[in-house]
């Protein structure tokens, strides 16, 4: 019987450690990118009994009323609540880009304050709507430029920018391509964007499911190597 219950035992430490089952993730709409889609293809090569459930959306949801497992955010600063767990992931480069087209129509700013003669592409969600914050040697300082078109859709704004419509603050991870390409162009001034961190959110729990702790663990060790000294 004893060795019965020590098989027993050894059973439910083994499935405890196990990651599987399905993994409710909340992650913004630009996360739709390869980067990020060959970092999950890795993961689930290495975990394949977990199954993927990423809800894009841009907005903060509400991880117990939603039933999320954890949520995937960017902020230039941690995200606040005694309730959750935050674990920093890797900094994101952000860069405030234009059309070629726009431009060349508009010129090119070389300093905050010419940026008032241009108009922006604004994010509803940001913690500075219709703002663009820089740091320099005098601290944080932010621009605040007349909006031509404003969503709470990440997908909208890129292809807004795109279009000429105006001057953004994008993730170098959605638009690596289109900078190669040279539809797009990054503004280069004399202060930088505030940097931004991706963030790894969930509730606070005194045994972490492995399921989610691998996948916290993964991205660490995936996007180990971007650090935030950024060209």
């Amino acid at each position: 019987m004893l060795d019965k219950l020590e098989m027993v035992e050894a059973a439910v430490r083994q499935s405890a450690v196990v990651a599987r089952g399905v993994l409710k993730i909340s992650a913004p709409v630009w996360f739709a990118n390869p980067l990020f889609t060959k970092a999950l293809a890795k993961y689930r090569s290495r975990y394949p009994d977990v199954l993927l459930d990423i809800n894009l959306n841009d907005r903060l949801v509400d991880l117990v009323e939603e039933g999320f497992d954890l949520a995937l955010r960017v902020t230039p600063e941690e995200p606040g609540s005694s309730l959750l767990t935050r674990r920093r992931i890797c900094p994101i480069q952000l860069m405030l880009v234009g059309s070629t087209d726009y431009l060349q129509r508009n010129g090119y700013p070389k300093t905050p304050n010419e940026l008032s003669k241009h108009v922006s592409i604004s994010y509803y969600y940001s913690q500075f709507a219709d703002e663009i914050l820089f740091e320099g040697s005098n601290g944080r300082e932010t621009v605040k430029l007349p909006v031509s078109i404003r969503s709470n859709n990440t997908t909208m704004l890129y292809q807004a920018t795109l279009a000429g419509m105006g001057l953004a603050v994008l993730p170098k991870w959605l638009i690596e391509d289109d900078l190669t390409s040279q539809r797009l162009e990054v503004l280069r001034l004399d202060y930088t964007l505030a940097i931004s961190y991706l963030y790894a959110v969930y509730t606070n729990q005194r045994y972490l499911s492995p399921k989610i702790r691998t996948f916290v663990d993964f991205l660490v060790e995936h996007f180990s190597g971007i650090t935030e000294s950024f060209d």
